[in-house]
């Protein structure tokens, strides 16, 4: 299936930045109103008029298709001011993934693409380990700062804090029948917090 073409096929010519536009913007509105089957390169073609063959040309499957959509969504997190501290980095980050997640667009293509990287294990490195990568290091360098300002333990694992912060956001808003609100987004931020927070020195 055309659908399918493998990760090897050449991604084109460059981009055209008003077709990607139009083609990501068509993508999001598939995604939001029908969910991940909905987004197909048909029905991308008559939203946009933009034909099959140059949207296959950039995305060879529509996993990447929605794997653009969520860079363009969360696109790694929003810088974070250090002078704020520890624990208001650690929440704006909370912040940012809650606001992402309540688009159904976004949810839509992290299902998605969960199931393509079930499907075909090739994908998963290319579409989705670089913004995990550089999400983690954003992550990792708020951590360091907070233990080299002795307000977090030397100990504090920064991959762990980051898990415990995203997955818990994540499979609530995606696949708990239990909703997020501030107060959730409270107390996740003082679970990441206060538990890492450096002994009061005696």
């Amino acid at each position: 299936m055309q659908e399918q073409t493998s990760l090897r096929r050449s991604r084109g010519r460059p981009r055209n930045p008003e077709t990607f536009t139009r083609v990501l913007d068509a993508a999001r509105t598939l995604l939001a109103q029908g969910g991940y089957d909905a987004l197909t390169f048909e029905a991308l073609a008559q939203a946009t008029g933009v034909s099959r063959g140059t949207i296959y040309r950039r995305w060879p499957t529509k996993a990447h298709i929605a794997a653009d959509v969520l860079r363009g969504t969360e696109g790694g997190f929003t810088r974070t001011r250090p002078e704020d501290g520890f624990r208001a980095q650690v929440r704006a980050l909370i912040n940012q993934l809650y606001s992402s997640y309540k688009d159904p667009a976004m949810g839509a293509a992290s299902i998605g693409l969960f199931n393509a990287f079930f499907a075909d294990s090739t994908l998963r490195p290319t579409l989705h380990d670089p913004l995990e990568d550089e999400s983690r290091a954003q992550f990792r360098a708020i951590v360091d700062m907070a233990k080299a300002n002795g307000t977090a333990r030397q100990t504090a694992d920064a991959d762990t804090l980051f898990d415990i912060m995203t997955g818990t956001i994540i499979y609530r808003m995606l696949f708990s029948n239990l909703g997020v609100d501030d107060r959730m987004v409270d107390d996740i931020c003082h679970i990441v917090t206060d538990g890492v927070l450096a002994d009061p020195v005696a």
